[in-house]
């Protein structure tokens, strides 16, 4: 007995939807060389948004020497989806030149091989609840969080990338999986990065202090 199109339509909505990490899957498993930008927007549809950021942010997430300034090559996508996002846009867009910017599929999948089973034990966990931090005025507001910690990212500062990293990765994944719970982890990750982030900027402000008092010094006595 062969179904109606509604009856179809209706037994395919009470399937659960697919995790990010099987699109992901999906995505490094496809013929190329590189996966570009804008392959991988193309790929994630409706979830462009969470699970682009996640990804994105993936090679900052782990202590771990990678592409010179990958924390910048990264961090400035992920700061224009955030913002696309806190704004309403229903689809990310970006400009040509980043939308064809690429990395080696195999490099991107050796890393996720790495990343993968934590992601998993984290998706296990993950359901829709708490349901109004992530409705759309609350998307908007974590969204201008993702950017602060995406501006952080790209820029260059030692120690300064893996909290804010995981930050964001934690604050995508509770965004695309409407999952409250995870929303708050990520908040209150994306705080400890701040505070260390502001640690960071004190100790360097001090020892910069420190430095011109040396260089005061050295010069006073060379009577230079």
């Amino acid at each position: 007995m062969l179904c109606s199109p509604i009856a179809m339509t209706d037994a395919l909505s009470t399937l659960p939807p697919q995790r990010g990490s099987d699109i992901i899957d999906r995505l490094l498993r496809a013929d190329g060389e590189r996966l570009l930008l804008g392959e991988l927007l193309d790929g994630l549809h409706e979830r462009a948004f969470g699970i682009a950021m996640a990804l994105l942010v993936l090679p900052n997430c782990l202590p771990m020497p990678g592409i010179p300034y990958m924390s910048t090559l990264t961090g400035l996508p992920i700061l224009m989806l955030a913002v696309q996002l806190m704004l309403g846009r229903d689809e990310p867009w970006l400009p040509r030149r980043i939308v064809r910017w690429g990395v080696s599929r195999a490099w991107l999948a050796r890393l996720w091989r790495r990343v993968r089973p934590g992601v998993a034990r984290v998706e296990r966990h993950l359901r829709p609840r708490l349901l109004r931090l992530t409705a759309p005025r609350c998307e908007r507001m974590l969204a201008a969080v993702i950017a602060l910690l995406a501006f952080i990212l790209a820029l260059p500062i030692p120690a300064g990338n893996l909290l804010p990293a995981w930050g964001i990765l934690l604050l995508a994944l509770g965004i695309t999986e409407r999952d409250g719970r995870v929303v708050i982890a990520g908040l209150a990750m994306s705080f400890v990065a701040l505070c260390w982030i502001a640690v960071l900027a004190v100790a360097g402000s001090y020892l910069a202090g420190l430095a011109g008092q040396a260089w005061i010094w050295l010069r006073g006595g060379l009577g230079l």
